[in-house]
């Protein structure tokens, strides 16, 4: 924790904690309770905090669940991805579609009242009726919160070097902005905020961590993936514009 102290400043007020980047639901119980014990050792915490976590949906088990209700953890980050489990297997993801819903029902067993589910578009040769079907599916889960992205091809990586070869082809950029489109006309029309590019919410519900970058809040990235917000000193919303709202929207995930 020195070097995210360090990087913070002494005496620093923490409004959010992001653990992820990697897969902290892997970690045992003893260790996720030594990083907090760490954290409340060396900071001060802000009341309501938002303590979110990244998890996969199949380490969402009855086991993982005890741990998770001996934690401060009051917000759960899950990369659904797809609801088709071709889809997933050709990501290769560990976990399949009931999966994600076993996961959901566990957390709200628990008590767990902020859930965020990614979701990824823009699969070879899927079509517009197929993601249709992905979105109406993560709104029947009645989540908080939904990110989706595109599938970009990113060079160096295995699905860059299938396309080269031929083996897949990206769908064309019409369909990909039609999938964008129908994205945003579903989730507001369901009563979500869309609030950035990626990023959907109920009211009361934006991720307060992601809205950290766009107001330039100070933060300090920890080496094992844990991100500490402070709280703003001002209201000031940060000067830089957004992005061209589709092209730039382009941006990730990388399959494999």
């Amino acid at each position: 924790m020195r070097p995210a102290k360090a990087a913070l400043g002494s005496n620093e007020t923490i409004e959010t904690i992001y653990l992820g980047g990697g897969t902290p639901s892997q970690l045992n119980g003893f260790q996720l309770n030594q990083i907090f014990s760490a954290i409340r050792k060396n900071y001060t915490l802000a009341e309501n905090m938002e303590i979110t976590m990244e998890c996969n949906p199949d380490d969402v088990t009855g086991d993982f669940c005890e741990t998770l209700k001996q934690l401060p953890v009051n917000r759960i980050s899950m990369g659904a991805q797809t609801f088709s489990n071709e889809r997933l297997h050709f990501l290769h993801r560990r976990h399949n579609a009931r999966e994600v819903e076993e996961a959901v029902d566990r957390l709200r067993n628990i008590g767990i009242r902020n859930i965020s589910i990614d979701l990824m578009f823009g699969f070879p040769e899927e079509s517009l009726s197929q993601w249709m079907s992905d979105i109406r599916h993560a709104i029947q889960l009645d989540v908080e919160h939904i990110s989706a992205y595109s599938l970009m091809y990113e060079e160096g990586t295995p699905l860059y070097h299938m396309q080269k070869q031929g083996k897949i082809s990206e769908i064309d950029e019409e369909t990909s902005r039609k999938m964008y489109e129908t994205l945003i006309d579903q989730l507001t029309g369901a009563g979500y905020e869309h609030y950035e590019i990626s990023n959907f919410a109920r009211p009361g519900f934006r991720s307060r961590h992601n809205s950290s970058y766009w107001h330039e809040v100070p933060y300090s990235p920890h080496p094992r993936n844990i991100f500490l917000y402070k709280l703003p000193n001002h209201n000031k919303i940060s000067s830089r514009k957004y992005p061209d709202l589709y092209s730039k929207h382009r941006r990730w995930h990388s399959a494999f």
